[in-house]
């Protein structure tokens, strides 16, 4: 290599170093601030997210960078991001001894701001399109219920969790929405057996 090629060589380096540290601070899929949730109370976005990742596997991840209590206190603003290729209908929450279901009516449309079309349920932690159900004695475990499905390849949701809580708080398992395939096969197995079922008490007459 010649002396007019290495003349290229500064303005190279000067690129790959730039090209580098723009890679660096582009944020990956998923990075930290949960955009999920709207600004609540003290929390300008999600403390925690419940991931659903593209396997289907949930983890629970946090945001150091926001309040760790929505109201001060003890609730905390829960996203869920589902990056799986399958909707879920529900996510099945289990705390090791906080009373997670606990609510006592300071939920995430009490504070300021609060999210746009509050409230969304009759507990007031609720998000759009969330409602709770089959919670136990405790308040320890119960369902996050999706109206419709929260889709997959990135859907979102939010809502709100009572005590202050951390990812090693509690368990979070998804339950998959039955395919649309599925679905057309009971139907049809359902639909064959009305059909039979009336044959015979025909036959029977």
């Amino acid at each position: 290599m010649d002396r007019s090629e290495w003349r290229w060589a500064p303005s190279l380096i000067a690129v790959v170093l730039a090209l580098t540290g723009w890679l660096s601070s582009a944020a990956p899929v998923g990075a930290v601030p949960f955009g999920e949730c709207p600004p609540t109370g003290l929390d300008t976005s999600c403390r925690l997210e419940i991931n659903i990742s593209s396997s289907g596997v949930v983890s629970i991840l946090t945001d150091t960078g926001v309040s760790a209590t929505f109201d001060g206190a003890d609730d905390t603003l829960i996203g869920v991001r589902n990056n799986s290729s399958s909707a879920i209908t529900s996510l099945h929450l289990t705390a090791t001894s906080a009373a997670i279901f606990g609510f006592d009516g300071d939920g995430i449309c009490t504070g300021t701001p609060r999210p746009a079309g509050c409230p969304f349920g009759p507990t007031g932690y609720e998000g759009q399109g969330v409602s709770f159900a089959n919670i136990n004695g405790p308040t320890t475990a119960g369902d996050v219920i999706f109206a419709g499905g929260l889709p997959g390849n990135g859907g979102t949701a939010f809502f709100g969790l009572e005590d202050t809580v951390d990812a090693a708080s509690f368990q979070a398992a998804s339950t998959a929405a039955p395919e649309p395939a599925t679905l057309l096969l009971v139907g049809t197995t359902l639909a064959g057996l009305g059909v039979v079922r009336r044959r015979l008490g025909k036959g029977n007459n």
